[in-house]
């Protein structure tokens, strides 16, 4: 979709007919391209640039807690295996 701000108009009949032509009812066809009209027209909207930057952003999230819970697991097998060295030696 468009950017916040953006008059662009949504070709709901277009919708309707691609949907009747994959074999959707016509009704249901109607209702669908309604719905998507609405949610584009109330919608919170992004650019690209903004899909593109919040992707990234939650990437960098994941990544660190991957690594933290990679990090994690090391010292807690490496505090499970120094007891176990104890114990034995």
């Amino acid at each position: 979709m468009s950017a916040k701000g953006d008059q662009t108009m949504l070709d709901t009949l277009a919708i309707v007919r691609h949907l009747i032509d994959a074999g959707i009812h016509r009704e249901h066809a109607d209702a669908i391209a309604a719905a998507v009209a609405s949610a584009a027209e109330h919608g919170d909207n992004v650019s690209s640039a903004e899909f593109r930057a919040g992707l990234a952003e939650l990437e960098n999230r994941l990544i660190k807690w991957g690594l933290g819970i990679v990090l994690t697991v090391a010292a807690l097998q490496t505090a499970i295996l120094v007891a176990a060295l104890r114990l034995l030696g």
